[in-house]
């Protein structure tokens, strides 16, 4: 599977999508899960995948476009045409996982933490990243001009985002940005 060390895969549990597949409901992943989608897949909810640690995390392979309404990473996501996000990308991996797009990234809003981001082109209305992650972890190369974030909820963004809340707004799919202060 290009894009992931195949040595690492050999205790994962594999779900594996022949064609293109639309899911009605949120996808979690638990640790050492595996997704593999041979066409698109469409994700009317969440997509939360998990990371613990560098032996417990998960990872999802698409291998034409990913279309999910909020996207919650810790682990390896490798998309060969399109990711598009109708809401909120959340990536956080302390440096040592990729969301990797081979197209366009399209996000309302990116939160990122440490997760590398790697895409042909990005276009996002705001990125959040914690201090020192921008440009750090996120390459593009035909950026559109990105706006400054602005958040609803102040308890929820202070140096780190506190991750429960989000999951929570996000689940219960209450937005968690606006415009203004």
């Amino acid at each position: 599977m290009q894009g992931f060390d195949m040595s690492e895969l050999e205790h994962f549990t594999f779900y594996c999508f022949e064609k293109d597949t639309i899911l009605e409901y949120h996808l979690l992943l638990a640790e050492r899960e595996a997704v593999i989608a041979l066409g698109n897949l469409t994700i009317h909810g969440a997509m939360i995948d998990f990371y613990y640690n560098e032996d417990d995390h998960s990872l999802v392979k698409v291998c034409g476009n990913l279309s999910v309404t909020n996207l919650i990473s810790g682990s390896s996501i490798h998309v060969d045409g399109n990711l598009t996000v109708q809401s909120t990308i959340y990536a956080n991996s302390y440096g040592l996982d990729t969301i990797k797009v081979e197209g366009t990234l399209q996000a309302d809003v990116l939160i990122d933490e440490g997760h590398e981001i790697d895409c042909q082109t990005i276009n996002v209305r705001a990125i959040y990243a914690s201090p020192g992650m921008l440009p750090t972890y996120i390459k593009f190369r035909n950026a559109k001009k990105i706006n400054p974030a602005i958040f609803v909820d102040k308890k929820l963004f202070t140096h780190f985002v506190d991750q429960r809340r989000l999951f929570k707004s996000i689940s219960q799919g209450r937005p968690i940005v606006r415009e203004g202060n």
